[in-house]
């Protein structure tokens, strides 16, 4: 390292040289410029910058032709930065070559296809034509806002009420939710007014979920299922939903989703005990309609849309609750009401226990199964 001192001064002096060498350590050289900052695409010069001021400039003045002068470890990170960069081309190279290759092979495929009949092709395409506008009972390019305005205003003309069916007041306590919350369906179902031709398909129906019509029998009767926290069967309890015992529960057990598979049994429990003229049964259980208002997952619900007695309310107090999710993937926020007004006013019966309900839920539906 005596040869450092020959570097002329104002060029390449010892005490510069000093100051980015550290004490002439070769390693700090290397600390200085590696192989990682060789071969950064950020640093593109740092070689020739170091060859320039090591070798090419000073050490040319006193040595000319001479490498014997240049540190070991300069003439090593050159030499490792050149093939480093001859080694990434050659495997730039590589995938670039089998880049084409592929692209070549899957074009020939494509092309053989067409006669396979999947009518895949590399050939220039027609896009495809925009689905023409539909407005009628439904608007086929509404949603969002568009569709929430669309349902609240949602009376359709030729839309009639179902014929209620008869039954006896003593059916009800076979309801396992309650004979209160039986006869309270009952009343909301005979206010639904539907098409007249719903046994025929709709593609342009938007449907109805099952959370929706839960929405929309809350605000009719401002009564809602209550929340079994343990057993089954006979052995099942309840809390009502807006009772201290179930504001303790976690959230998911108060959620709209646990809500409208509540709803859905019920009303499954009264087809079964009052006939199938109760409610329409669709082969289907798609529908769109929560799609349209903004939400992304699946809704089990029916094919074919009702006019509802609360449509404005319904849609309004919908619209708020998917805002209120903030994103969550699931209908798990609670059902609250501020200063509910229902519109459905009856008398409450009272109601035999659960166990007793459970026992006559079963011998009924035993003497059924008989065809008794």
């Amino acid at each position: 390292m005596a040869a450092v001192s020959c570097f002329p001064h104002g060029h390449w002096g010892h005490q510069h040289l000093g100051q980015q060498c550290h004490g002439h350590r070769c390693g700090s050289w290397a600390t200085m410029a590696g192989p990682q900052d060789v071969a950064s695409p950020a640093q593109p010069s740092c070689v020739a910058r170091l060859h320039h001021g090591a070798g090419g400039r000073s050490l040319g003045r006193g040595f000319k032709g001479s490498n014997m002068v240049k540190p070991s470890c300069i003439r090593r990170c050159a030499e490792r930065a050149v093939k480093f960069q001859k080694d990434e081309e050659k495997r730039l190279r590589c995938v670039l070559e089998y880049l084409i290759q592929l692209n070549k092979c899957r074009c020939e495929k494509l092309n053989q296809s067409v006669t396979t009949g999947k009518e895949h092709t590399t050939k220039f395409q027609v896009p495809r034509r925009e689905v023409e506008r539909v407005v009628g009972r439904f608007d086929s390019q509404a949603y969002g806002e568009d569709a929430v305005k669309w349902l609240c205003n949602f009376e359709p003309e030729g839309y009639v009420m179902q014929t209620p069916v008869d039954c006896e007041q003593e059916i009800f306590q076979l309801v396992l939710q309650g004979p209160n919350l039986g006869i309270a369906i009952k009343k909301w179902v005979e206010t639904l007014r539907w098409p007249t031709d719903m046994d025929q398909a709709d593609p342009y129906d938007w449907g109805i979920s099952w959370f929706e019509m839960t929405i929309s029998f809350y605000l009719f009767s401002g009564m809602l299922f209550p929340i079994r926290i343990s057993g089954a069967g006979a052995r099942s309890k309840y809390v009502e939903y807006h009772s201290n015992e179930a504001t303790l529960l976690p959230p998911t057990k108060r959620s709209g989703a646990q809500q409208a598979l509540c709803f859905r049994n019920v009303m499954q429990n009264l087809s079964t005990l009052l006939g199938e003229r109760f409610f329409p049964s669709f082969k289907e259980s798609k529908c769109s309609s929560m799609y349209r208002l903004g939400w992304r997952n699946e809704c089990a619900g029916i094919t074919r849309r009702p006019i509802l007695p609360n449509n404005r309310q319904t849609m309004t107090f919908i619209q708020l609750y998917l805002q209120k999710l903030g994103g969550v993937r699931a209908l798990a926020t609670p059902i609250f009401q501020k200063e509910l007004s229902p519109q459905l006013e009856f008398e409450h019966v009272a109601e035999d226990d659960i166990p007793t309900r459970y026992k006559k839920y079963m011998a009924y539906m035993k003497k059924k199964r008989r065809g008794d």
